[in-house]
């Protein structure tokens, strides 16, 4: 087993000794401390059995670990304060998400090992997606102002979640197509080549309008604003071209003004954004409270356990970073920052390491998809962006985001760096 795994294992537990200690020893404490590293060497010892070489499980698998461990440390915190019970805890249900999570990594990993899997998947992953987007706007429950939940009992499932990952499957592949018909870098003149227009470029910006179209109507701005970085992340990736991306930009703006203007919310949340002081005891409440409680966190943070999650609204999604912030302070905010960059800077550096374009570009997609949710929900918490809604990536409560970013990390997993792997493409 890797270092870096038992140092994972060591840290989440060192923090769930002190949150132990402060609010004393639960069957839910105990829960969370057993099984959750006991999951993640489960994987481990899954993925070497499928002869997975350890030089690429063992640094991913760590970050993972301790980011899903530092989002049950939060959000057991949110339950301690709100006193629910043991089966209706946050907590718990988080641990659950994880667990089925990490299957679908395994599953993830073996899937798409291969590129011409990777090909056959994609169009599924997407038409799927849209179609349990579309879903929602005729049966989808309401929250926070978007339509974006199906609700099966007490659970629910947010299909936007995996159409993200859809797109970034997708785009690897249809985008691979393009970048080995025309080489390294798309003709500057592309606008005037009506084969690569009708071939390539028009069907993949119908196909990014459609997606932006579906989670329009479901008035989910957050999730509207990833898919298009993720889009203009991949597109520059592949063509290398600032006109096609500045096409892109332009259209995404148009929607963004024409959603403001249709959607009051929206155009509420960019006011709330410019002055969140003006409306403390209004709309913008939530901003204000965030702010104030990660003034209150300082530099080395109020401690574990002497934070006021109650105060926080939303705590264990939208402003997990604020309670965060709030009882571990600014070094503590760099901690968790530096986690998600060693993560996006490790997918980068697979994408550089692999020749087969849908892998490299599979790979690029993963580090978007991690760095800008964090970058949009950190911002939004500090108010350096308007509030979107969408989660931080394996911290914060929701089940559809946790998986998906699991399989996402089971994705990065499955791109081989030529050789560290024991499988032959096809």
């Amino acid at each position: 087993m890797g270092r870096s795994l038992l140092i994972g294992i060591v840290l989440v537990e060192v923090g769930l000794l002190g949150i132990g200690l402060r609010y004393g020893i639960s069957p839910l404490l105990l829960a969370i401390a057993f099984f959750h590293p006991i999951m993640f060497l489960g994987v481990y010892l899954a993925l070497r059995v499928l002869r997975f070489a350890d030089c690429d499980i063992n640094l991913p698998l760590s970050l993972t670990l301790i980011l899903t461990g530092i989002g049950l440390f939060i959000l057991y915190r949110v339950d301690s304060a709100s006193g629910v019970s043991f089966l209706d805890s946050f907590a718990f249900r988080q641990l659950i998400a994880i667990g089925i999570g990490l299957v679908v990594l395994v599953a993830s990993a073996v899937l798409f090992q291969k590129p011409n899997r990777i090909e056959r998947t994609a169009p599924w992953l997407l038409v799927g997606g849209m179609i349990l987007v579309g879903l929602t706007l005729v049966w989808g429950r309401e929250a926070g102002g978007a339509r974006a939940w199906l609700t099966m009992g007490d659970w629910s499932l947010q299909p936007s979640e995996i159409l993200k990952f859809g797109i970034v499957v997708f785009l690897s592949t249809y985008l691979a197509r393009l970048h080995l018909h025309y080489g390294e870098t798309v003709p500057p003149d592309w606008w005037q080549k009506p084969q690569m227009l009708s071939a390539y470029l028009i069907p993949l910006f119908c196909m990014e309008v459609t997606a932006l179209f579906l989670v329009v109507l479901q008035r989910d701005l957050g999730m509207g604003l990833i898919y298009f970085c993720l889009f203009l992340l991949l597109m520059y990736e592949a063509t290398s071209q600032k006109s096609i991306v500045g096409l892109g930009f332009a259209i995404g703006v148009v929607g963004l003004l024409v959603a403001a203007a249709i959607y009051p919310h929206v155009g509420l949340r960019l006011s709330v954004w410019l002055d969140p002081w003006s409306k403390a005891q209004g709309s913008g409440y939530q901003m204000v409270q965030s702010l104030l409680a990660i003034r209150s966190g300082g530099f080395f943070g109020r401690g574990i356990g002497e934070g006021l999650p109650i105060k926080i609204p939303a705590a264990h999604t939208d402003f997990v970073f604020s309670l965060w912030a709030e009882e571990m302070g600014f070094l503590g905010c760099v901690a968790l920052g530096l986690l998600f960059l060693f993560l996006v800077l490790y997918s980068l550096n697979r994408a550089q390491r692999v020749h087969n374009p849908v892998q490299k570009l599979a790979a690029v997609g993963v580090a978007g998809l991690f760095g800008l949710q964090t970058l949009i929900i950190i911002g939004g918490c500090i108010g350096l962006l308007p509030l979107t809604g969408v989660t931080l990536p394996l911290v914060s409560y929701g089940g559809s985001s946790l998986v998906c970013s699991l399989a996402a990390v089971g994705l990065l997993l499955s791109i081989r760096d030529g050789g560290c792997m024991a499988y032959d493409d096809e």
